[in-house]
């Protein structure tokens, strides 16, 4: 990890800052995701002066989490974390080599070409820069406590670049999963979705959980790529 983070820094030309927070609130009431610690460390990989300023600013005005300390001088190798670590930065790069706990601070004005990279990168958090005011907490609490978050424009556009394959459903899935499905993909929480369909959230965990366990995905993300990847959509390009 630390070859990585050091290939990362030199990418983004710009030195780590590590923020070690407090949680004060779950990210969204219908997850199932439960904190596994009430610590959270969030790193940034920023390129530019004024982002990382930004963020700072966000992170000390935030409710959802507490900043305890700042710090640039990055922990010592070898020595576990006693939190989580959610890295924040605007590479593409970086966040594909962080992964799953990485929040992408992406353009709002994105080609489909770059969409759809972004739809297939492993990433743990899509933010939007625009909105980062909305996004960005919400973002780096979901992902530190193991669970994806996609900003709702970015999971909207690949969902409209998306259309119906003539093959039609598999016969695992119901027409019900596929809708709540569909809503994972736009990146809405169990409570929305249940929001949106007019059911109870229990009623959605429940459809969620087909949805994870009838084609053996291991998390939300992964079953809407296993869904692409069979044919459930098909792209549709401009």
């Amino acid at each position: 990890m630390a070859h990585k983070a050091s290939t990362t820094r030199a990418v983004q030309g710009e030195t780590s800052a590590y923020y070690y927070c407090l949680l004060t609130s779950h990210p969204h009431p219908g997850s199932p995701k439960h904190p596994s610690s009430e610590r959270l460390v969030v790193r940034t990989e920023l390129a530019g002066r004024g982002m990382s300023q930004r963020i700072e600013s966000l992170l000390g005005a935030s409710r959802s989490l507490v900043v305890r300390h700042r710090t640039t001088r990055p922990p010592d190798a070898g020595i576990p974390q006693p939190a989580p670590v959610v890295v924040v930065t605007d590479s593409v790069t970086a966040a594909q080599g962080f992964a799953s706990r990485a929040v992408l601070v992406a353009e709002g004005a994105m080609t489909n070409a770059e969409l759809g990279e972004l739809g297939h990168a492993d990433v743990g958090g899509i933010v939007l820069r625009h909105a980062l005011a909305w996004e960005l907490v919400t973002a780096i609490v979901t992902v530190g406590v193991g669970d994806r978050w996609v900003s709702p424009a970015v999971g909207a556009r690949l969902l409209r670049r998306l259309r119906p394959s003539a093959r039609g459903l598999p016969p695992s899935l119901t027409a019900r999963e596929r809708q709540v499905l569909e809503h994972i993909a736009s990146g809405l929480s169990n409570m929305e979705i249940a929001e949106e369909l007019t059911i109870s959230v229990r009623t959605v965990k429940h459809h969620v959980t087909n949805v994870l366990m009838k084609p053996g995905a291991r998390d939300r993300a992964h079953a809407v790529s296993m869904a692409q990847r069979a044919g459930v959509w098909q792209p549709v390009y401009d």
